[in-house]
C-alpha cells in the first residue's frame, strides 16, 4: 500500500503537467501572434519602413517612369499574400495560385479596382502606397486584424500576412473608363441596341406570349464580365462547365416581375418587356444598373455585366 502511494502521485503530477501544457499550447491569441509578428519583420526586414499599427512595408522593385499613385484616384492592382510560415493565403493572378497549386476555375482572376483611400485599403496599406507608382513591386506587412480588414482573400484568424502588391493601372474618372470600355466591348460585339439604360441583343425570338409590365417571368440566366468570366448562372452544366457547379446551388428557374423586383438587380426590369415567351436574348448591364461602385464579392466595382437570358415561361398577373 505506502510502495503504490508515489506511483499515484507521479502520474497524478503527469496528468497535470500535460493538461496544462495543452491548455497553454491552445491559448495562442493575437498578442502572441504580435509577438511572432514583431520578431519576424526584425529578423528578415530589418531595415523595412515602420507604418502604423505594426504593419511594415518594403519596396522591392521601384517604377519611377510609372505614373505616381494619387488619393481619390482609381487603381487596377495585381496581388498575393503568404503567411509567416509562406503558405499561400490568396491571388489575384491564375499563375500565382498555380505556383501554389491553390488554382480554381471558379476564381476571378483579374486585376482589383479600388479607389486609393485609407477607407478602401485600411490606412497601413493606403501609407504604403500613396505617391508609389504604376509598375512599383510593394511587400506589406500586416497583422491579422488588419489583413482580414483588407477583405481580399479568407485570412484565418491569428495568421499574420505578407502583402504583395503592384499596381497596374490609374483610372481617374472611373465613370468614363467604364464607358469607354462599354464602347470597346460593342465594337467588338456588334447588334446590341440601347434599351431602357441597357444594352439589348435578341438572339432568338420566341413564340410565346407577350411579355408586359406586370408579367411574371421564370428565365435561365448566366452572368458574366467583360471578359468572359462567369460570375453567376441556375443552369447546372453552364456552371460545371465554368467551374463554379455547387451542390448547395440553386439551379431553379429563376422567377421575377418583369418591370419591377426588388431583389434584383435594376439592370433586369424592364429587360423583357414587349419580348415572347421563348426569347433568348443578351444584355449589357452598366454598373449604375449593378452594382455601382461598391461592387460585390468578385464583381469589381463600376463592372459592366454580360447577361444571357433564356425566356421559360410567363404569366399575366
Amino acid at each position: 500500500m505506502y510502495r503504490t502511494f508515489p506511483l499515484v502521485v507521479l502520474l497524478s503530477l503527469s496528468f497535470l503537467l500535460v493538461m496544462s501544457c495543452r491548455k497553454r499550447s491552445t491559448s495562442y491569441d493575437e498578442s502572441d501572434e504580435l509577438v511572432r509578428f514583431n520578431a519576424y519583420r526584425q529578423v528578415n526586414y530589418p531595415s523595412s519602413k515602420q507604418l502604423s499599427e505594426y504593419a511594415f512595408m518594403e519596396k522591392l522593385k521601384d517604377n519611377p517612369a510609372g505614373e505616381t499613385l494619387k488619393e481619390g484616384t482609381w487603381l487596377y492592382f495585381d496581388y498575393w499574400a503568404l503567411n509567416l510560415d509562406g503558405a499561400y493565403l490568396g491571388s489575384n493572378i491564375a499563375e500565382r495560385a498555380r505556383l501554389y497549386n491553390q488554382f480554381s476555375a471558379a476564381a476571378y482572376y483579374a486585376p482589383s479596382y479600388r479607389e486609393i483611400n485609407a477607407d478602401r485599403f485600411g490606412s497601413e496599406v493606403f501609407e504604403a502606397i500613396n505617391g508609389a507608382h504604376v509598375g512599383d513591386e510593394i511587400l506589406i506587412g500586416l497583422t491579422a486584424t488588419k489583413a482580414k480588414a483588407l477583405g481580399l482573400w479568407k485570412n484565418p484568424n491569428y495568421y499574420s500576412a505578407l502583402f504583395y502588391i503592384i499596381p497596374r493601372g490609374v483610372v481617374t474618372d472611373p465613370e468614363k473608363h467604364e464607358a469607354d470600355l462599354i464602347a470597346d466591348f460593342m465594337t467588338k460585339n456588334p447588334g446590341f441596341e440601347k434599351h431602357d439604360s441597357v444594352y439589348r441583343k435578341i438572339e432568338e425570338v420566341g413564340t410565346g406570349n407577350v411579355i408586359e409590365k406586370a408579367s411574371k417571368i421564370w428565365v435561365q440566366y448566366e452572368v458574366y464580365s467583360l471578359s468572359g468570366h462567369l460570375f453567376d448562372t441556375n443552369i447546372q452544366d453552364v456552371a460545371q462547365r465554368h467551374g463554379i457547379y455547387s451542390s448547395s446551388g440553386n439551379y431553379n428557374l429563376l422567377s421575377y416581375t418583369a418591370s419591377d423586383d426588388a431583389k434584383l438587380i435594376r439592370g433586369f426590369s424592364g429587360l423583357t418587356v414587349g419580348l415572347k415567351t421563348g426569347t433568348r436574348l443578351r444584355a449589357l448591364i452598366p454598373s449604375a444598373l449593378g452594382y455601382k461602385k461598391k461592387g460585390n464579392g468578385s464583381i469589381r466595382p463600376y463592372e459592366p455585366l454580360v447577361v444571357s437570358m433564356t425566356i421559360v415561361r410567363s404569366s399575366k398577373k
